[in-house]
Parts: structure tokens; C-alpha cells; sequence
């Protein structure tokens, strides 16, 4: 049964993805009596795809090997370089190539397709993972993340294939498995300045936990945890320049934070570990000065054990990550310290001092007198704190490979507070903290909390937050690993209700 009046509408359909391009089509193919209005063909494009997606093939995918995705745009030029050196990870690590086709293919593709991969024409189902063959997302989208959300699929993990790597977090209950959308990044010689000359990489744990991490070809060769990649072969052993931890929010980490930087340890061998809102400062806090509920909850709670214990967590954390220097970034939580003490000399008479605190906040003031900048890492040293090494504070302006890492992300553009899109302005390429949802948007990645993903000020409600954090490689290349606070490592797998 025919869908359209004629066989060659029906015929030509599935060949383009916009009505724009079947109307473009009949006007110089004049392979209908009548050629039909813009808005008709776009109406006959849409009913396809209602049609379509009524009889879409699931095929189930059995993760036995780790999964390299990634996806070519037939309308342009492919990178075989890169595929080859693509290909030659995916053989040292045991890896099945899966490629999505973006863009029309027809007789007229100049441009030739890699033949040894799976192509990626339907909707694939590995585990806890959607791959979404089946859906075009236009290459000029910024966001290819955005609509994603709506598609119903039974996992919590989507993957669509697109230019641009991006990652989303999408809300969902307390204790509920995390939702997430990522995109996978392109085999294309390309002139966009986001678009990803790169792949996503999926690996399973026994117990069914997945390890899903972003890899870009940059410089010529690729880097994915100590392995390298280039024309002159495949190396091992090598170091990431810089990791950048979630909003770590000492004395109150989660569980297994240790043992999450064990692991990146183990696996990355860091030259620089750098911290956000090293310090929690939640027992005075002025967000919470009026609460009475926490005031009782906090009583008898020291300033000074709650800092003490902060900077025991920072030795630690220096202890476990041996070869890199750890560097703290100013943010929001430290400048809250800032704030009791400020207000508490220019308002004496509010009692912001609790008789208990009176001690350290004095210590505390007169250290802070002689400091030409106020940041954490300054204060730490004129107080006198032992500590095992010297800890530098980032100014904003510093980078690791061309890429700014010394915004905390809480402030944006003249004073307003900062997004993730509006600060993907600022640079094209920046890691920032402070949202605790890891997300990347053309080149700002956003990393999570290492705290547990429920505390006090976000107990009710759906959440996005994430264990989260980004590692940099020595090309420039970033990846961003998220991790699950109930176990000491990746993503837990299983579907919701399973």
C-alpha cells in the first residue's frame, strides 16, 4: 500500500532527511507531473518518519569486546588517517569499530566509506546503552544533545553519532541510575571549530558497570588512559598532564573518592591533580547562619576541626596522586570563609563568632591581614598548617595544554553567574567545576562533585548530579570519566527497575 500518490515520492524518501532537500530534488529531477510546495514535501517527510519509526529493528549487541562509535558524514571528505590510526587502537585493545552515516547517501557520493566497522543503520542495544542508529541529528546542530531526551528507550544511556562530542546528564531521582546522552564525535576532514575529529569508547566491567569515555585525534595521534597512539606505533606508560577532580568539598567527600583516585592513579599517572571548592566551610556557612535545623545539628562542631580535617583530606589526596603536584582552584565555598570573617569584623554586634570559634577565628584573622591576595592556598601557609607540601592556587587565566583551568565556574559575564553555555564563550576550550553535573558543550567541560550526590541543600527533588572528572592528555585531548557513588569505579549498568 502506497503511503504517497506516486511511486517515485515513495521511492525517493528515504534517500534525503529534509523536506527542503525532496523539494530541491523534483524541481531539478522534474520526476513528477507536478512539482509539489516546499511546506507539502516537508509534510510527506514528516509522515515518513512517523511510519518509520513505528517499524524501527532493535539489534541487540552483546559487549564482549570494548565498542570504539563514532560516525562519518558521507558529504565530506573522510580522514583516513585518523581512521587508520583509529583502527589500529581498536586492534591493540580488542575493539569493534560501530560508524554512523550522516548526511544523504546515494550514486553521487564521491567520498569513499571505511569497510572494516559495523554500520550503525538502526537502533542498537549493548546492556544499559541505546545507540540510536536510527536517528539523524542535523551536523549544523550546536547541541546534539538537545531533543535526545524525548526518544524513548528502555536504557538510561543514549548515544546518538554526530560531529560534535557533547554529554548531557539528564534529571532523575535519588538512587536512581544515572541518565545520560552522549554524542560521538566524527572521521571527517573538517573546518568547524567544535566539531570532534574523535570517538566514544565503551568497555564493561564483569559485574556489568561500563566505562565510557570520549578519545580525540589531535597532534596526529591519540591518547586513551596510558596508551598512545601515532604513525610511529603504540606506546604504553604515559602520563596525563592534568586531572581535574569534581567539587571534592572536604571534610565531606564521598565514600569511595580515595578509591576513585586510586584508580585514576593507577591508570592515568597525573602530572597535576587540581581541586574546586577544596574547602566545605559547612559549619558556618552564611547560606545557613539562619537554619535553625543545622544550627542544632552543628552544634558543638568546631570551625577549626571541621578546616583541620580539611586539610588532612588534602594530604591524603597528595599521598595517593605521589608524582603530581596537587593546585587548588578559587571558588565559592573557600570565599565563604572569606565572607564569616569579613562579617564578623565589620559586624560584631550579629555574634557571627560563636564563643567556641573565638580562638581560631582570631589566629585566623591575623593571618589573613598580611595577605596581598586572598586565596585558600595563602591562607593555609600563614596559618602555619603542617602540611606536607605547598599548594598553589590557579589564577583564571591558567591553562594545562592551551586549555583554561583556573575558573571555578559560579561567576559569568559582568557579575551574572555563570553557565555552561555562556562560559563556553569565554574560551574554546575550558574545564570549569561548581554545577556538580558533568556536561560538555562545544569546548567548556563541566565536571561533577566527588561529594555524595545527596546532601543537605539538595534532598528533595530530582537531581543531575554526578561523580565526575576530566582528564587531560599531553596533545590537548580531554575525556571526561564518571563514576558511580556506590561502587569504586565507572558507571553501574543496569537498567531502571532491573
Amino acid at each position: 500500500m502506497l503511503l504517497y500518490k506516486d511511486q517515485d515520492v515513495q521511492d525517493a524518501l528515504p534517500n534525503f532527511t529534509s523536506g527542503a532537500a525532496l523539494w530541491k530534488y523534483f524541481n531539478k529531477t522534474k520526476r513528477i507531473k507536478h512539482i509539489p510546495h516546499i511546506r507539502t514535501c516537508r509534510k510527506w517527510m514528516r509522515r515518513y518518519r512517523e511510519e518509520q519509526k513505528k517499524t524501527i529493528e532493535h539489534a541487540d549487541l552483546k559487549i564482549n569486546a570494548p565498542l570504539i562509535l563514532t560516525c562519518i558524514n558521507v558529504n565530506e571528505e573522510v580522514d583516513f588517517y585518523a581512521y587508520n590510526l583509529l583502527s589500529m587502537y581498536a586492534a591493540c585493545i580488542g575493539a569493534q569499530i560501530i560508524v554512523g552515516i550522516v548526511g544523504v547517501v546515494d550514486k553521487k557520493n564521491k567520498y569513499k566509506i571505511p569497510t572494516n566497522c559495523i554500520i550503525a543503520n538502526k537502533r542498537m542495544s549493548a546492556g544499559n546503552i541505546a545507540i540510536l542508529g536510527d536517528e539523524y541529528v542535523k551536523s549544523y546542530r550546536i547541541d546534539p544533545c538537545l531533543g535526545i531526551e524525548r526518544i524513548h528507550a528502555d536504557e538510561n544511556i543514549k548515544i546518538v553519532f554526530h560531529k560534535h562530542q557533547a554529554l548531557r546528564s539528564l534529571p532523575r531521582l535519588h538512587d536512581a541510575p544515572y541518565k545520560l546522552i552522549y554524542s560521538t564525535g566524527c572521521m571527517n576532514v573538517h573546518g568547524s571549530t567544535y566539531s570532534t575529529l574523535g570517538a566514544l569508547v565503551v568497555d564493561e566491567f564483569p559485574d556489568g558497570a561500563l566505562d565510557i569515555r570520549q578519545i580525540q585525534i589531535k597532534n596526529g595521534t591519540i591518547f586513551d588512559k596510558d596508551i598512545s597512539v601515532s604513525e610511529v606505533g603504540i606506546s604504553d606508560g604515559n602520563s596525563a598532564e592534568a586531572i581535574i577532580l569534581g567539587d571534592v568539598h572536604f571534610p565531606n567527600q564521598a565514600k569511595y573518592f580515595y578509591d576513585n583516585c586510586y584508580h585514576l592513579q593507577q591508570t592515568f599517572h597525573p602530572k597535576r591533580v587540581i581541586l574546586h571548592d577544596v574547602y566545605d566551610f559547612n559549619v558556618q556557612n552564611h547560606h545557613r547562619m539562619n537554619d535553625m535545623y543545622h544550627q542544632m545539628v552543628v552544634d558543638g562542631q568546631k570551625v577549626q576541626e571541621e578546616f583541620t580535617k580539611c586539610l588532612e583530606a588534602v594530604n591524603n589526596t597528595q599521598r595517593i596522586f605521589m608524582n603530581g603536584a596537587v593546585q587548588f582552584v578559587q571558588s565559592n565555598h573557600e570565599n565563604a570563609l572569606w565572607k564569616w570573617l569579613d562579617r564578623s569584623w565589620t559586624e560584631p554586634m550579629k555574634n557571627f563568632v560563636r564563643p567556641c570559634d573565638v580562638e581560631f577565628y582570631s589566629k585566623l584573622l591575623y593571618a589573613s591581614i598580611n595577605l596581598q591576595v586572598r586565596t585558600f592556598g595563602g591562607l593555609i601557609q600563614a596559618y602555619g598548617a603542617q602540611l606536607e607540601n605547598e599548594y598553589e592556587t590557579l589564577d583564571e587565566n591558567a591553562t594545562v595544554c592551551g586549555i583554561t583551568v583556573g575558573m571555578h565556574g559560579h561567576l559569568g559575564t559582568n557579575g551574572a553567574r555563570g553557565t555552561l553555555k555562556g562560559l563556553s564563550r569565554v574560551s574554546e576550550s575550558c574545564v570549569t567545576g561548581h554545577s556538580h553535573t558533568p556536561a560538555i558543550f562545544r569546548g567548556h567541560y563541566s565536571v561533577g562533585t566527588s561529594t555524595p550526590l545527596k546532601l543537605n541543600y539538595n534532598a528533595s527533588g530530582p537531581t543531575t548530579w554526578c561523580n565526575a572528572h576530566c582528564v587531560i592528555y599531553p596533545n590537548g585531548a580531554r575525556t571526561l570519566l564518571i563514576y558511580d557513588e556506590r561502587k569504586p569505579y565507572i558507571i553501574g549498568a543496569k537498567k531502571a527497575g532491573a
